[in-house]
């Protein structure tokens, strides 16, 4: 599920002419938000990180596989 998820938002780069390609550096200190509203007992940023991704790929025609019904 993942992997198709990753495809998805590569499509999506390069349908509005982004090079998926390029690399990002991690680093040893950096934490996702997301584990940090867990840790914290926050509610996660659900719609924000994963609805809106999946609206982008509607509006620019991209196939999102991973989508979950």
């Amino acid at each position: 599920m993942l992997s198709a998820a990753i495809v998805d938002v590569m499509n999506c780069a390069t349908g509005v002419g982004a090079d998926p390609s390029l690399s990002v550096t991690r680093t040893q200190t950096h934490q996702a938000s997301i584990v940090k509203d867990i840790e914290s007992g926050r509610p996660m940023e659900f719609d924000s990180m994963f609805g809106a991704p999946l609206k982008f790929a509607q509006l620019m025609n991209v196939s999102t596989p991973a989508e979950i019904p």
